[in-house]
């Protein structure tokens, strides 16, 4: 018999700090004053250990776009909305989907153990949250089960140019951009394959 599965903490959550206050609480369950985080935003600053947040959670003190909105970092710091469209969207950037893994399983006899990156699943919740509409991109890892599911393995020979992928969820197209070049260009879901963006690499 075979069993699959994906073990994680959690998906990342979402505070809507301005509707919402009440969601963001203690580890003990209790909701914080709104004393405690009324002025709080600050890129770099550190959570208070008895915040019941984790690595990825956003914090959004912003009403409509999500001009202040900040990711909970592995230190407890925040990071802030990096915003690439400069219009104040939320931009889930790669300093944090790069470092997402989740723990897959398969038994079949024995227990095979891997880590897998998965931005959107670990991301979906805030995505829908917030609204496709204010969000701009997923900055995803080469290695992203969601690229290699649906594209395929991206070629070694793309991965040592340091290739950047970006998932703009609401278009569905994949952009990828060789850094410091003028490459780049788009690949639509459904429609386009890792055979697609190899003879583009390749071109």
């Amino acid at each position: 018999m075979a069993l699959t599965g994906v073990l994680n903490d959690r998906t990342a959550r979402y505070f809507d700090l301005v509707n919402e206050p009440q969601s963001l609480k203690r580890i003990s369950g209790i909701p914080l004053a709104d004393s405690e985080f009324k002025n709080f935003p600050a890129h770099g600053t550190t959570i208070p250990a008895d915040w019941d947040v984790s690595f990825g959670d956003v914090l959004n003190w912003s009403k409509g776009r999500p001009t202040e909105a900040y990711f909970v970092m592995e230190d407890r710091t925040l990071l802030k909305n990096p915003d690439r469209t400069g219009s104040g969207y939320l931009t889930i950037p790669f300093i944090v989907t790069s470092k997402l893994k989740f723990l897959s399983f398969l038994y079949r006899f024995f227990l095979l153990v891997e880590y897998t990156r998965n931005a959107l699943l670990k991301y979906e919740y805030v995505i829908n949250t917030i609204g496709k509409d204010y969000v701009s991109t997923v900055e995803m890892h080469p290695d992203d089960i969601f690229i290699q599911k649906n594209w395929g393995i991206i070629p070694t020979e793309m991965q040592a140019r340091h290739a950047e992928f970006i998932y703009d969820p609401l278009e569905e197209f994949l952009y990828v951009n060789i850094p410091h070049t003028s490459k780049s260009k788009e690949f639509k879901l459904g429609s386009t394959t890792i055979k697609d963006i190899e003879t583009w690499f390749a071109g």
